[in-house]
């Protein structure tokens, strides 16, 4: 069923201007046509379509980039990578930030963009929306989700590999009493988490559910965190803390500082990422990876998609090393 905006206004009971409005957020609408809205397109699965000529010819020369939001030095440098691997490949770069948690206005706006493919790391997509998108034969890479199939692949972080090494060395340098702070609720987030409790349990060290802290992978929230835990709460000091990114982690040795602790003497820190992990006091032993080779495998896979739509997609994964720095001390073993 070829479903138009006229399908739309008529099942919300609106006007098409209404409609256009709602998905191109241009004017205000009320909330409760906003929703009547939303939930008419949700009913009958329509997408917008801007530039139907454009995208029947598939051929627009750009690459879309689809992230959800654009703090801290990840997304930043992601953005530049994506551009400069593009580029080599003769294609733009469309970037798009998500304003809000709406999957279905996410779905929307990566099917009406003139781009030839989309490469999406955004936690906001629910799987519904996947499904749709997927359905469209839009060429996509993942880089956030394990999915691939024809004209769909993925590249993603060695999560497990990466918290091995993590654990493995905190319990080899002697640290027993370990606290996590995690990231937000997304596929990083969670396996890394869930690697975590696997691998305290493999090594034999005790997992204290009250030492897992919530930092959504923010230096402020896990700075937050850190500090109502141990002044408020005043729970016993950890050994050592290791921390789902190193934004985390820098939150985490500014509380501690704070709080007149030092790093690693009374605590070791341990990061995830190595972006900015050289740069903070003292110097961050994190796990890191190749944000220049996560991109361009990410955009190499979307050129051969394009040229090749009917070939199977993939999944590729990252590996990741141990980057031994300063923020971890050699504890005696009791």
């Amino acid at each position: 069923m070829n479903v138009k905006i006229k399908d739309v206004a008529r099942l919300a009971g609106v006007s098409i201007s209404t409609v256009s409005n709602v998905l191109n957020e241009s004017k205000h609408v009320s909330p409760a046509k906003q929703q009547a809205v939303l939930n008419a397109v949700k009913e009958l699965g329509y997408v917008p379509n801007m530039n139907a000529r454009l995208l029947k010819a598939r051929h627009t020369g750009n690459i879309g980039l689809f992230l959800p939001y654009i703090d801290g030095p990840f997304y930043p440098r992601l953005m530049q990578e994506v551009y400069h691997a593009c580029s080599t490949h003769g294609y733009a770069v469309f970037t798009h930030v998500a304003q809000e948690s709406n999957s279905q206005k996410t779905a929307a706006t990566i099917l009406s963009c003139n781009i030839d493919a989309a490469i999406i790391l955004n936690d906001h997509l629910l799987d519904q929306e996947i499904t749709t998108l997927v359905s469209r034969k839009l060429p996509m890479v993942f880089m956030d989700r394990q999915i691939f199939q024809n004209g769909v692949s993925c590249i993603l972080l060695d999560n497990d590999q990466a918290v091995a090494q993590q654990v493995s060395y905190l319990k080899n340098t002697g640290h027993k009493r370990i606290a996590y702070m995690r990231g937000v609720h997304n596929y990083d987030g969670d396996i890394r988490l869930q690697s975590f409790c696997k691998y305290m349990k493999e090594h034999s060290l005790p997992l204290d559910e009250s030492l897992i802290m919530e930092g959504q992978f923010s230096e402020k929230v896990a700075y937050n965190c850190l500090y109502y835990l141990l002044r408020t709460q005043r729970a016993a000091l950890p050994d050592a803390i290791l921390c789902a990114n190193d934004d985390m982690a820098i939150g985490c040795i500014k509380a501690l500082t704070d709080l007149s602790y030092q790093v690693p003497k009374d605590v070791s820190v341990l990061g995830f990422d190595n972006l900015i992990a050289d740069s903070c006091t003292p110097p961050l032993t994190t796990v890191g990876y190749s944000l220049h080779t996560f991109a361009r495998k990410a955009v190499d896979e979307a050129v051969r998609l394009i040229q090749n739509p009917e070939e199977a997609g993939r999944m590729m994964t990252l590996e990741t090393e141990m980057i031994v720095r300063q923020s971890v001390a050699f504890r005696k073993s009791v």
